[in-house]
């Protein structure tokens, strides 16, 4: 069997969370399959040999949990993300119902008037800044209330997410300090959703109604709202963000798309690709499995690097570059693959095609400045983006 490369450095280090991309370029270079030291856990970085992965759910298991280390008792909840068949269609099928296009198609209208008015305001401001005054203002202002938490728990989305993403990267000081946010999260969950306290018409209610229908069981129920809770808005919020700086620092772009909206899902789809939200996921493999002649033991943990995939130059041409009309885009990972793509991809395109259709009607041009990063183990995202919209 062939020696499975090390990588010495901590790609959860700061460092690497600022500056990601040579990290994933020299680990690429390494091989199909690496031994991360610092973690203790497998990697896989190429793009090819990731999606083989993510389809193969037999034996690329997420049940035991996606983190890049096995968590303790007390966060082990069931949910859709962590879950495998046939409990992960049963999940899906209640968490997806609102979330799929039939059920978004009704919500389109009211979105892209959100979006044109929030537009139309900034745009008389003139500077403002692209993540919380335009990126945050849908899933704040519109998703959020669609969720129908309890209000408290509402108010703390954005929290409570960041905090589960640290817990979904490795067992480093980061996911320590989160442990306690999602302890608060889990007994909200638990305590305070229930039938009497969610909104009638939400999406949080629907959960109730399957417990109605037979479907899952209360105590499912309790922690399925982690689902609606904490991947909710931050991955569309920094997604978002990606775009507006994207399209800013590439005009040749921004003028196609100006000459042809009919690109606005491959302009969306390449910032996706380009800066994933979501940098790597874990899974744990059932039975020995072998990958590019490199064996990795069964009961292992594995990282399954979407964003060092999305940039993989055995998949991509030119892959640092955002293009547009790049070919084969339809094929990138920023979303996931196979059963656990994205429940909420169709929302979070919904989301950003209506943004960018007023933008593209209001503004000549858009100017951002340098971005701020949130430190975060799993997520990549601005938490500031000063900007500017030039009115057409």
């Amino acid at each position: 069997m062939t020696t499975i490369p090390q990588y010495e450095a901590d790609i959860y280090s700061d460092e690497a969370i600022l500056d990601p991309y040579p990290h994933y370029a020299a680990m690429r270079n390494l091989g199909a399959l690496l031994y991360l030291p610092a973690h203790d856990i497998y990697a896989i970085p190429r793009y090819a040999e990731v999606k083989a992965a993510l389809l193969d759910h037999r034996h690329f298991l997420s049940g035991k949990g996606v983190a890049g280390f096995e968590w303790p008792e007390v966060f082990r909840v069931a949910n859709t993300l962590a879950a495998d068949e046939p409990v992960h269609s049963r999940f899906r099928s209640i968490i997806g119902a609102p979330l799929a296009p039939p059920s978004l198609e009704r919500l389109s209208a009211d979105i892209e008037l959100a979006a044109d008015d929030l537009i139309a305001r900034l745009i008389e401001r003139g500077s403002f800044d692209g993540m919380t005054d335009l990126a945050q203002f849908i899933p704040l202002s519109i998703v959020s209330s669609l969720v129908g938490l309890p209000e408290h728990g509402r108010q703390r989305m954005l929290e409570w997410a960041a905090a589960s993403f640290d817990l979904l990267g490795v067992g480093n000081k980061r996911a320590a300090g989160a442990a306690q946010v999602i302890g608060e999260m889990i007994a909200y969950v638990q305590n305070e959703c229930r039938p009497d306290t969610v909104r009638p018409e939400g999406w949080a209610a629907q959960i109730w109604q399957a417990v109605e229908q037979g479907k899952i069981t209360p105590a499912e129920a309790g922690t399925l709202h982690i689902d609606i809770v904490a991947p909710a808005l931050d991955t569309t919020i920094f997604a978002t963000g990606h775009l507006l700086y994207q399209l800013a620092s590439n005009p040749g772009e921004w003028n196609k798309l100006k000459d042809d909206p009919r690109l606005i899902p491959a302009a969306i789809d390449e910032a996706v690709r380009l800066d994933s939200p979501i940098r790597a996921f874990g899974r744990v493999v059932e039975g020995d499995q072998t990958i590019d002649g490199a064996a990795i033991p069964s009961g292992s943990r594995v990282l399954m690097m979407y964003a060092s995939a999305n940039r993989d130059e055995r998949r991509w041409e030119d892959p640092e570059r955002y293009w547009i009309e790049r070919p084969g885009l339809s094929g990138h990972l920023g979303f996931g693959q196979g059963r656990h793509t994205c429940a909420g991809m169709h929302l979070a395109k919904l989301e950003m095609r209506s943004l960018l259709k007023s933008l593209l009607k209001r503004a000549r041009h858009i100017e951002v400045g340098t971005p701020n990063f949130q430190m975060n183990n799993v997520l990549r995202g601005f938490t500031s983006l000063p900007t500017r919209l030039i009115p057409a």
